[in-house]
């Protein structure tokens, strides 16, 4: 508990050119809860004037005990180029196999979803016996000798599927030979018919022309090659134009 004292000055009345007044001294108690003032009585004639002396603050408290650590944030994303580097890779792969495992039509021997039956493979011609023959060229086959090699090296030899009925085809995938030699294909074009016509079309670029498919470089990386538009026909041919050592392939068509 402490005490204020205020000062008033109050004018009681003007005598010529006196003044006479006197002083009237009013204690003010003030409590530690809230330091509130109270005002004087309404029956003293005394201004609303208040002036109001605090005291210098008390020393600082103790410091409190340190409080509970937080909760430990995850990881954060390595900014390391080489990692990023290989997550790239890592996902290129995924995508890029991402087709060939869902979207073949069936010429894939481990296809669980469709089967193409060697009936359904044929070719222009094929090369010394049948460990070469059409059905051996399916995507990753690994029968006879891994491949569909024609008998004749000239362009324009060919090898195609029968779908038995249209479907819709949105690209052609092939590999080279699966072992042995060095031998693949370089450049080709694709023909296609629909089951209601009697002549195969070429797929065409910008130009109508018939376009130029790039092959492989090696025997085993498959390579996607899509088609401009999804085409949909019940025949689908593969005609080479250029090959590595022998005309040797192994394909497949993609439906996705």
């Amino acid at each position: 508990m402490w005490k204020l004292v205020m000062f008033f000055f109050v004018a009681a009345t003007a005598n010529g050119n006196s003044i006479s007044g006197d002083f009237k001294t009013c204690s003010l108690q003030c409590s530690n809860e809230g330091d509130e003032v109270s005002d004087p009585p309404a029956s003293e004639n005394i201004p609303r004037t208040r002036t109001l002396l605090r005291g210098k603050s008390g020393p600082s408290g103790e410091k409190g005990a340190r409080g509970d650590g937080g909760i430990k944030g995850q990881q954060g994303v390595s900014c390391n180029r080489s990692e990023i580097a290989q997550l790239h890779n890592r996902i290129s792969r995924i995508e890029s196999g991402f087709p060939l495992t869902y979207c073949g039509v069936g010429l894939q021997l481990h296809d669980k979803f469709r089967k193409i039956e060697n009936s359904q493979i044929t070719a222009s011609s094929y090369c010394c016996n049948s460990d070469h023959a059409p059905y051996h060229g399916r995507l990753f086959g690994e029968t006879g000798r891994g491949l569909w090699a024609a008998n004749v090296l000239e362009a324009n030899q060919w090898i195609q599927v029968d779908l038995l009925d249209d479907q819709t085809i949105h690209a052609v995938v092939t590999q080279g030979r699966q072992r042995e030699r060095e031998q693949w294909v370089t450049s080709y074009t694709v023909s296609y018919k629909p089951q209601s016509s009697n002549q195969f079309r070429p797929i065409v670029d910008d130009s109508g022309e018939a376009k130029v498919f790039q092959g492989n470089e090696d025997k085993n990386t498959p390579v996607i090659n899509k088609f401009p538009h999804p085409i949909r026909a019940r025949y689908f041919r593969i005609n080479v134009l250029t090959w590595h050592l022998y005309i040797s392939l192994r394909f497949d068509l993609l439906t996705c």
